[in-house]
C-alpha cells in the first residue's frame, strides 16, 4: 500500500483576506459564520481566522503547507488538519477565500452507505449462509437515494444521523438520550434495524478488531465502530484519487472529497479507486463551488 500523504498545500485568493481583516468580528459573523457543527465556538474560531489569514498574506504568491492527522487514539480513518486551514472554514468563507484558487470541488457521493454495501457484500461473499446479512434497505438507498429522501419525506442528514446512532425510537416529551435518533417515519426505524445487525456480527469479527480499540463513543459504541471502519475505508478511496494529482497542484482533503486547483476528468477518478479496490468504485462528482455571501 501507498503511504498516507499528510502534508497538502493550499491557497487563498490574498485580496481577499485583507479584505476580511478589514472587518470587525461582528461583521466577520454576520456576514460567515454559519457553523456545521454546534460546538464550534465563535470567539477561538475567529482569533484563529485572522492568525491564518496574516499567515497567508505573508506568504504572497507561495502556497501555505499544512500537516493532518488522525483524531485522538486513531491511527487510521479520516485525516484533520494540524493547525487552522481550508478544511476547518465554514462553507460561505471558504468558497469567498478560495476564489482564482482552490476552483475544483471533488466528492464521494453518499460515500459512507456506499462504501458499507461494497463491505457488506465482500463479507456476504466469503460467509457461510447462516451468517450472510440483509442488504435489502442498504442497497436500495445506495441505489435510489433521490427517489427515497423524497417518498419519505427525509433528508440525508436523517439518514446519516440514523447511521449514527445505536438506537431510534418515536419522538418523546421525556428526556432525549444522547444514543437515540428520534423520529416516526417507519422507513427509518426498519433500516436501522438491518444497519445494527451489521454493526452487530462485525464487532465480533476478527476482521474489524483494530477498529474496537481507542477511541469509541461510549454513547453509541456500535456506531462508533462501524464509522471508524467506513472512515478508514472511505480514506484509503481519498488518498488514491488525491495521489493523482500533479507535484504543482493545490489540494485539500475535505473528509469524503478534496478541493484541488487541478481539473480532473471524474473517470479518472472512478478508474484510480477501482483499481484501489477492486471492483468496486465510489461515484466521483464535482460540486459547485458557490460564493453566495453577496460581496
Amino acid at each position: 500500500m501507498a503511504p498516507i500523504i499528510k502534508q497538502f498545500s493550499e491557497k487563498i485568493n490574498i485580496d481577499r483576506a485583507r479584505y476580511i481583516l478589514t472587518l470587525s468580528n461582528k461583521e466577520i459573523k454576520g456576514i460567515f459564520w454559519n457553523p456545521i457543527k454546534e460546538e464550534w465556538a465563535w470567539k477561538p474560531y475567529v482569533r484563529e481566522l485572522r492568525k491564518y489569514l496574516i499567515r497567508c498574506i505573508k506568504c504572497g504568491d507561495e502556497s501555505v503547507p499544512h500537516r493532518y492527522k488522525y483524531a485522538k487514539t486513531i491511527t487510521h480513518g479520516r485525516l484533520y488538519v494540524s493547525d487552522f486551514g481550508i478544511q476547518r472554514m465554514e462553507r460561505k468563507l471558504r468558497a469567498f477565500l478560495c476564489d482564482g484558487e482552490l476552483t475544483h470541488d471533488y466528492d464521494m457521493e453518499n460515500a459512507h452507505f456506499s462504501i458499507l454495501l461494497f463491505l457488506v457484500q465482500d463479507f456476504n461473499s466469503i460467509v457461510d449462509e447462516q451468517h450472510v446479512l440483509s442488504t435489502t434497505y442498504l442497497q436500495d438507498y445506495v441505489n435510489n437515494r433521490s427517489e427515497l429522501l423524497k417518498t419519505h419525506s427525509i433528508t440525508k442528514t436523517d439518514t446519516l444521523m440514523m447511521l449514527n446512532c445505536d438506537k431510534v425510537a418515536m419522538p418523546t416529551q421525556g428526556k432525549m438520550r444522547k444514543n437515540t435518533f428520534y423520529t416516526n417515519t417507519g422507513y427509518l426505524h426498519f433500516f436501522h434495524e438491518e444497519l445494527t445487525k451489521i454493526k452487530v456480527s462485525w464487532r465480533d469479527c476478527d476482521k474489524f478488531e483494530m477498529y474496537i480499540e481507542g477511541g469509541n463513543n461510549t454513547d453509541n459504541p456500535l456506531s462508533s465502530f462501524l464509522n471508524k471502519v467506513l472512515s478508514d475505508q472511505e480514506s484509503k478511496y481519498l488518498q488514491k484519487a488525491m495521489s493523482l494529482q500533479s507535484g504543482d497542484s493545490l489540494c485539500v482533503p475535505m473528509y469524503d472529497g478534496f478541493l484541488s486547483s487541478k481539473a480532473m476528468p471524474i473517470s479518472s477518478l472512478h478508474k484510480a479507486t477501482r483499481e484501489a479496490n477492486g471492483f468496486h468504485s465510489i461515484k466521483w462528482v464535482e460540486k459547485a463551488i458557490v460564493d453566495d455571501c453577496g460581496i
